[in-house]
């Protein structure tokens, strides 16, 4: 059996943790094994399924804690986990996990780039000054779009795989019964206005954006609802705000679920007005939900399948934005074959990724 370790920064609900779960769940566990190496507690979202599935998910010390001890450990856990393969997803901190992986003596090194943008300086540096030791110890390099592969990779990078952030369309595919089903469940009659998003609460996911947002469009549409599918550090602030704007009763915070499709299957349109995405997963999602999608230009439109994707620039007021989305309120619609044509089906992806890690792992025996 070939195993597998991958470097994340944790297995709770965001978005590359979330395409992991997608891929494990498909791929031939007689042949190939994942483990996860995270930052602090593995006590994480996913741990329990991760070892149902017959997985590992190992905790190292933080960085911001001590830079020292998670080197040491990292090196330690790579030693001993026999790995064939360490694939790599910390983006700006790709070279620090690249280095423990040739210190511990690992042959095949992935990189995995999901970003186009990071804060903070130092991971800046870290990023310009990464790509030389990325180009010189990769291996194999993957990008989930042409935008995150500029980003980690270099701007002249065309050496990289392209591998897309595909989801299980089917079980996103919009269906009448289960909106109206659903709707009445959370108490949300059908004439009830419902937007969405989905993601980290977090500074770049810019959700306070959305909730002045949805404080906007109450005034035109007093029938109107917000759902937050997730959680994140940024939710003290959030709630916080939609008190001062007088929402807070018409905003629902889920907190970490991985029943996503339930929640899309009520919404009426999806906002995602994030600072910078690679190529969001969450996009695909809502798309495949059927659902009209209204992003921010800080993501690339890599991410448009649809025709129901608009563009907007957070420099817009919030009045535009408001009008572009009730002015466009529409039926959903079944997407479930452009999603499929488009290759963000989840199966071809598994196959890839089971091709490559098998073919790597012959090489190095």
């Amino acid at each position: 059996m070939i195993r597998i370790l991958h470097i994340v920064h944790t297995m709770d609900c965001g978005g590359i943790e979330t395409m992991l779960m997608n891929i494990y769940r498909k791929i031939d566990k007689e042949k190939i094994q994942f483990d996860f190496l995270v930052n602090g507690s593995k006590d994480n979202y996913y741990t329990k399924e991760i070892e149902l599935l017959g997985g590992k998910v190992l905790n190292v010390t933080p960085k911001r804690i001590s830079f020292r001890k998670n080197i040491r450990e990292t090196i330690n856990y790579m030693k001993m986990g026999n790995y064939k393969i360490v694939h790599i997803h910390q983006d700006s901190m790709i070279s620090p996990a690249i280095y423990c992986a040739k210190k511990a003596g690992i042959k095949n090194i992935f990189t995995h780039a999901h970003t186009t943008f990071v804060y903070g300086w130092y991971r800046k540096i870290a990023t310009y000054f990464g790509r030389y030791y990325i180009k010189k110890n990769a291996t194999l390099k993957f990008a989930c779009s042409a935008a995150a592969a500029k980003w980690i990779y270099g701007k002249k990078a065309n050496d990289y795989i392209l591998f897309k952030n595909a989801i299980d369309a089917t079980r996103f595919k919009y269906n009448k019964q289960s909106y109206k089903k659903n709707r009445k469940e959370l108490g949300y009659d059908e004439k009830t206005f419902i937007l969405g998003t989905c993601g980290r609460l977090s500074v770049e996911k810019n959700q306070k954006f959305l909730v002045q947002l949805f404080s906007q469009i109450k005034k035109k549409h007093n029938n109107s609802k917000l759902i937050l599918i997730g959680d994140g550090p940024e939710r003290d602030n959030i709630i916080k705000l939609s008190i001062e704007l007088g929402v807070k009763d018409d905003i629902f915070i889920t907190g970490l679920t991985s029943d996503v499709d339930y929640y899309y299957s009520v919404l009426d349109s999806f906002v995602l007005p994030s600072f910078f995405e690679g190529l969001p997963l969450t996009g695909i999602e809502a798309q495949a939900a059927g659902l009209p999608c209204y992003f921010s230009k800080g993501i690339t439109e890599e991410v448009k399948i649809t025709e129901n994707v608009h563009f907007l620039s957070l420099e817009d007021d919030l009045e535009k934005w408001s009008d572009v989305i009730l002015n466009n309120i529409k039926n959903r619609i079944d997407t479930y074959e452009l999603i499929k044509k488009s290759g963000y089906d989840l199966g071809e992806n598994v196959k890839l990724l089971e091709d490559k890690y098998t073919e790597y792992s012959k090489e190095s025996e």
